[in-house]
């Protein structure tokens, strides 16, 4: 079975598209980030452009990974903070539109991002993110959702349906201050993984910003059963 994997930004995808290129090859189709035309729908525009019905999607397993909405705001913030942020030779912007120091110049610290998020941006939060990437006229296509905090446990499952093997071993997720307590490991995740290096998500949260992000995903974080956890 053809497998299609729906890419939301930050859950780990540069990860997993190197991981299933290497074990699946030509039989799993990634779909994310990029936008083929405005105001469609991801899984529509996509089977509009290979010309299509979208009937079709039932012969595909289709799969995504989600991630806990707190931590993804403080990892998406970094990332644009990084100079350069380049995907296939292109330039990434983030929703500001700005690159680089200019986003930095604007929003020299996460909560202000946060509060323009919340006024200004309507696909800034991750549950219209969710929605715009993985429904269709409001039914959601996906048949696993994988986690970002469970990665091998994941992997391992979509393996399972697929009824496919894993051809390397994926090691555990380490956290900032972990990482840096083991930075001799030979892990593929280091040489792989689009990683952001920040602290601990709760160190750049205070109670309005949290209530913000659950009022705004309530959604996600009701669905997947996530909370918020204060690790200062």
């Amino acid at each position: 079975m053809t497998s299609l994997f729906v890419h939301i930004p930050r859950t780990g995808g540069t990860f997993l598209r190197e991981y299933f290129r290497m074990v699946y090859g030509k039989n799993i189709i990634q779909f994310g980030h990029t936008r083929l035309a405005e105001g469609i729908q991801f899984l529509r525009q996509l089977f509009i452009y290979f010309e299509r019905p979208l009937v079709e999607l039932d012969n595909y397993f289709k799969f995504t990974f989600i991630r806990n909405p707190w931590d993804w705001y403080v990892s998406r913030y970094f990332y644009f903070r990084r100079s350069p942020v380049i995907e296939k030779h292109v330039s990434i912007t983030c929703d500001s539109g700005l690159q680089y120091m200019d986003f930095i110049e604007k929003f020299p610290i996460f909560k202000e991002h946060m509060v323009w998020g919340s006024s200004e941006c309507l696909n800034f939060w991750l549950s219209y993110r969710y929605r715009d990437m993985c429904f269709v006229d409001g039914k959601d296509f996906m048949d696993y959702v994988g986690r970002f905090e469970d990665m091998e446990g994941s992997i391992n499952e979509i393996f399972k349906r697929c009824d496919a093997t894993s051809k390397i071993s994926y090691q555990p997720f380490y956290h900032d201050a972990e990482r840096r307590a083991h930075p001799s490991e030979d892990r593929l995740k280091d040489k792989i993984f689009n990683d952001t290096v920040h602290e601990h998500y709760s160190y750049y949260y205070d109670q309005e910003l949290i209530d913000l992000v659950y009022e705004k995903d309530k959604e996600i974080i009701d669905r997947f059963g996530y909370q918020y956890e204060d690790k200062r």
